[in-house]
């Protein structure tokens, strides 16, 4: 071990030196092709399946993609614990909201899929204890794969990717198609028409509630 010191005036001098460039380092790595294939499979024995989007992914241009691939498995997508950290469109169909930082509020989300699909989400960390288990029981012997850097640290997943997401979405969405039956698609369809279904009647419920019963001028933002 060797100690330097150097005296302030040698460290605030100038000097001349040549400095040399940096190498351009590609860091848009698509992800493995097994394991893709092996996510495509396990997506597809899905019912119920939904997607979770976090802050790895907020990048306007990768919003269409994850929306692409919402559409092409009928998924409803929620937004991760931390809010405001994701570019997903809200006024997707397929859009849910926000997956509230509640054990319980997660749970009762979980409770309704059989496989869950996060890109670049945390799942799920939460300030405080509870009684309640975010992930059911059941969740275990399901299918669910991660698509996150976090993928497998809180929870273990049956698939774990690691690549650039827009570069590798593509080839996942691309690989699901080829092998996505008629039968699948017309799930999906289905799973997708009624989704938006029910986001429309709840904002129409929300909106008569509003009419009912009028937001109070101090909460609200403009009056």
């Amino acid at each position: 071990m060797v100690f330097l010191s150097l005296p302030m005036d040698v460290l605030y001098g100038e000097g001349e030196t040549e400095l040399w460039t940096t190498p351009s380092t590609p860091t848009r790595l698509r992800a493995d092709r097994t394991a893709l294939e092996g996510a495509a499979t396990l997506i597809l024995q899905a019912k119920h399946p939904i997607i979770v989007v976090g802050m790895m992914w907020g990048l306007p241009m990768r919003s269409w993609k994850a929306a692409a691939l919402a559409e092409l498995l009928g998924a409803r997508v929620f937004t991760d614990t931390f809010p405001g950290r994701t570019d997903f469109p809200s006024d997707h169909p397929l859009y849910q909201g926000i997956l509230v930082r509640s054990q319980p509020a997660v749970r009762a989300i979980l409770d309704q899929a059989d496989l869950m699909f996060a890109l670049g989400a945390e799942v799920f960390p939460f300030s405080l204890p509870s009684e309640v288990e975010p992930v059911p029981s059941a969740f275990d012997h399901r299918a669910y794969a991660f698509r996150s850097l976090g993928g497998g640290k809180d929870l273990s997943a049956k698939v774990g990717i690691i690549g650039d997401l827009k570069a590798s979405l593509p080839e996942l969405a691309q690989i699901i198609r080829a092998q996505q039956t008629p039968g699948q698609r017309q799930e999906a369809r289905e799973r997708a028409e009624n989704a938006a279904q029910a986001k429309q009647t709840a904002y129409e419920s929300l909106k008569a509630l509003l009419q009912r019963s009028p937001i109070a001028c101090p909460f609200q933002q403009q009056c």
